[in-house]
């Protein structure tokens, strides 16, 4: 079972446990509980027990699970861009559709895995156990596999696209559930690889053969069809990698209802335009960890959303394998980047057409709420700055000059406002937590469905409020000393 007081840390932010885990050598345990759906990006999981943890459709990205226990842990559909996981046990773990692009996993255990459909491209597998592991459907496009141990794993519509192989072992005990994707490349940068993998990928002898003198350089694409009494398998010699477009605005969000249906009126006019089978589809993450799936779009609308009911998360998707697919995702944290937009597919054009529209109206409309985060950066900035020209200028100049004597008071006491609103504001964070300040009074985005609608007009009155009553202190104080200093 999990540490509750190191739950209780994990709840505090990502910032707050990287610290403990800085000052700290006792490993975490969370083993048994569930993350679904949680922004742990960058968390450091080094060495931490995570046995039977939920991860699933988490993300955790830039991660940190060097020789972490993962045993038995649902990772299924979750974020692991570039995260390290070299050394981690990974045995029976579920990665099924995971996304490990240029994932670090170096060594690790990943016996009985299940990373059917899993994204691991660019991934570091080297010297890896992937012993009865389920690589069906996986895409291992550039990945390095260099003496990893694939005894009995499962394969079948695999990609493997200037992959490494060198020294695979076990290659020949691989069972084959369908064809594979394997192009010259692989062959060419892998030595020796065993004729019976080759042919359970559905390459023919003649194939095998000449294989080995082809040049390293890509081909046209080009295939060759072997046929018996018992199945059909068809194997490419190219393989293209789709193109994919990110967007991360730099903004938070103001996600209200109109500008829900505006988002998936963009989609279904595309959708309808390029003649694509797919409609959009709805997550809806909450407080309490809870989810729903949808396609229909007024569910979303029927949210309470307060309290530990509150929307923590909204991505809308669209999928129609290998065509095309967009998921664009809401997540309301206090970290930067609240907004990611993703487009894949085959054909530059459609992707394109799909990206444009939406990184257009995400900038223009949604993605309009400034940083608040930032106050405490501005205010050192300006306490600098004063400090400076009060020390360096007015202070020497107002003892032989007394018409600049009042000058130089002013900005001291402007600079001793400042240093107390940064006080404030640093007290506030140490005794609440980071997350708690950002949440109450800087918050960086809104869903402004159920309660949120009456609960972001409070915040706004309570801004315009402080920034009032801080304009009109500061004015008043220095009048007071100016009329001090001339008197």
């Amino acid at each position: 079972m999990a540490n509750e007081e190191h739950l209780a840390r994990l709840e505090q932010g990502v910032e707050a446990w990287n610290q403990w885990r800085a000052s700290s050598a006792e490993r975490p345990d969370l083993s048994g509980s569930s993350l679904r759906g949680r922004n742990l990006n960058r968390l450091n999981l080094s060495q931490a027990s995570l046995s039977g943890v939920d991860f699933q459709q988490a993300e955790l990205c830039y991660v940190d699970l060097s020789n972490a226990d993962l045993y038995g842990a649902n990772l299924s559909a979750a974020y692991l861009v570039e995260a390290k996981l070299g050394g981690a046990d990974l045995s029976g773990a579920g990665l099924v559709e995971a996304h490990l692009v240029r994932a670090d996993l170096k060594g690790a255990n990943l016996s009985e895995a299940r990373l059917s459909g899993a994204d691991l491209r660019g991934a570091d597998l080297s010297n890896a156990g992937l012993n009865g592991a389920d690589l069906s459907s996986a895409n291992l496009f550039e990945a390095d596999l260099s003496g990893a141990s694939l005894e009995f794993a499962i394969l079948g519509f695999t990609i493997f696209g200037n992959t490494n192989l060198t020294a695979v072992q076990a290659l020949e005990s691989c069972y084959h559930q369908g064809p594979s994707v394997v192009d010259h490349r692989t062959v060419a940068q892998s030595g020796d690889i065993p004729r019976l993998f080759l042919r359970g990928c559905g390459l023919p002898d003649e194939l095998i053969d000449y294989l080995p003198s082809l040049p390293s350089q890509p081909l046209v694409t080009s295939s060759v069809t072997q046929a018996d009494s018992v199945q059909s398998f068809r194997a490419y010699l190219y393989y293209a990698p789709p193109v994919v477009k990110h967007y991360e605005p730099p903004n938070g969000f103001l996600l209200d209802e109109p500008k829900v249906r505006e988002i998936r009126n963009i989609l279904i006019d595309r959708l309808k335009h390029f003649r694509v089978k797919a409609c959009p589809n709805y997550e809806v993450y909450r407080a309490d960890h809870s989810y729903f799936k949808t396609k229909k779009i007024d569910s979303l609308f029927s949210e309470e959303n307060s309290d530990q009911k509150k929307l923590t998360r909204l991505s809308v998707s669209v999928e129609s394998n290998p065509q095309l697919k967009v998921l664009l995702v809401f997540h309301k944290t206090s970290a930067s980047h609240n907004t990611t937009l993703t487009v894949e597919g085959e054909d530059e054009n459609l992707v394109a057409a799909f990206d444009q529209p939406l990184r257009e109206y995400l900038s223009k409309q949604v993605n309009t709420v400034r940083d608040w985060s930032k106050l405490k950066f501005l205010l050192t900035m300006k306490i600098g700055l004063l400090f400076i020209l009060n020390t360096a200028a007015l202070q020497p100049l107002s003892a032989t000059h007394s018409a600049l004597q009042p000058a130089a008071t002013v900005a001291g006491q402007v600079m001793i406002i400042l240093a107390i609103l940064l006080v404030i504001n640093g007290g506030l964070r140490w005794y609440l937590g980071n997350e708690v300040v950002d949440d109450h009074l800087f918050p960086g985005s809104f869903f402004l469905l159920g309660k949120e609608v009456e609960r972001y007009a409070q915040i706004r009155e309570s801004r315009q409020s402080i920034l009032f009553i801080v304009t009109v202190a500061l004015v008043l104080g220095i009048l007071v000393n100016l009329w001090v200093s001339l008197t």
